[in-house]
């Protein structure tokens, strides 16, 4: 298979192509994350310092004011971990931790969440809506694929569903906003705090809205207009200092919080998170994922020679050929009753 010569993006990514040297058209920023995608990485930059500021002052005028000044969004990874850890300790807010069970979790950031809580002496809930209501959520986009790739909408969906939540929860308890553990690699997010006119709608996907023939309680979805009380959504790490991957894995395990070995996300990632990446590989032949690692390349975060050893040589093809994350996918297909010839039929 073809890929760019400069940053690995495969001949099968969407409206790509390829000049005489093999580069890309998205590094000659020609489409997506180009030319107009890099000024916005360039204002928020730019505009780092001043963010901060406001973020600090923020947290100076709410703090003490609640029951709680913050709730945080603990998913048992190394970002959400570290984050945290910098607005217990470093900023001294009052947090209450919120971690919602798709009942795909890894055990392993279930454990990581239960030994971080309690040793920096945090409120948490673990919360699991009723009713099978993940489980119908993930059947129906599964068998109802839509034009993008299962990744991007499946993922996007679920997260949206998890932030509403910890809207929710924040909400009913006059908590002045809520904290996602996004790194400022995650370059889709293109500002710190979630624009107001987004939180002041109705996060109920349209294609639920139009088939009611789905059984999906859009109870758990974020809806404004059940509340008085709308909080802030906010990403710190897009403007407060984030280290490395390596330092912050470093400094998670010399905290005496979880072990470095603990926090990689091939053991924290959720299993339906393979499923996706393996179906994805075989319809559409990528996954996602790439546009992130791609990026990083660009900017110079990432190695070209050891991503195409690690990633594309042996993680990617391996997970095509179905020869790793075995169980994993199983598990998924079993919870979800599915067969994967079936999901594939349909795509």
């Amino acid at each position: 298979m073809k890929r760019c010569s400069r940053c690995l993006l495969p001949e099968t990514y969407p409206k790509i192509s390829f000049d005489k040297q093999g580069v890309c058209s998205y590094c000659r920023g020609e489409s997506y994350f180009g030319i107009e995608n890099k000024e916005k990485i360039k204002n928020l930059i730019k505009n780092k310092e001043k963010l901060k500021n406001d973020f600090e002052r923020f947290l100076h005028k709410i703090k003490g004011k609640n029951e709680y000044d913050c709730l945080l969004l603990l998913s048992g990874g190394k970002d959400s971990i570290y984050l945290l850890y910098i607005l217990k300790k470093k900023y001294n807010l009052n947090i209450l931790t919120y971690t919602v069970d798709t009942g795909l979790m890894n055990p392993r950031a279930k454990k990581n969440i239960a030994i971080v809580i309690d040793k920096l002496n945090v409120d948490h809930i673990f919360y699991k809506p009723g009713n099978d209501f993940f489980k119908k959520l993930y059947r129906f986009y599964l068998k109802n694929p839509s034009s993008s790739t299962f990744c991007d909408k499946i993922c996007e969906v679920c997260s949206n569903v998890i932030h509403g939540l910890g809207l929710i929860e924040a909400s009913k308890r006059k908590i002045p906003f809520v904290a996602l553990g996004y790194s400022p690699d995650q370059t889709d997010h293109f500002f710190y705090k979630i624009p107001r006119e987004e939180l002041n709608k109705n996060w109920i996907p349209e294609e639920l809205l139009k088939n009611k023939n789905h059984g999906i309680d859009l109870e758990y979805f974020w809806n404004p207009e059940k509340t008085d009380f709308i909080p802030e959504l906010f990403l710190p790490f897009h403007v407060i200092d984030y280290p490395s991957i390596e330092r912050i894995y470093e400094a998670i395990e010399k905290l005496g919080l979880v072990k470095k070995r603990h926090l990689n996300f091939l053991k924290t990632n959720c299993y339906l998170a393979w499923l996706l990446h393996y179906l994805d590989l075989n319809v559409n032949g990528y996954t996602p994922y790439i546009k992130d690692i791609s990026r990083n390349i660009q900017m110079g975060k990432l190695q070209l020679t050891l991503v195409k050893k690690i990633y594309y040589m042996c993680g990617l093809q391996l997970l095509k050929h179905n020869l790793i994350k075995r169980s994993d996918k199983k598990y998924v297909l079993d919870q979800l009753n599915l067969k994967i010839n079936d999901i594939l039929a349909i795509k």
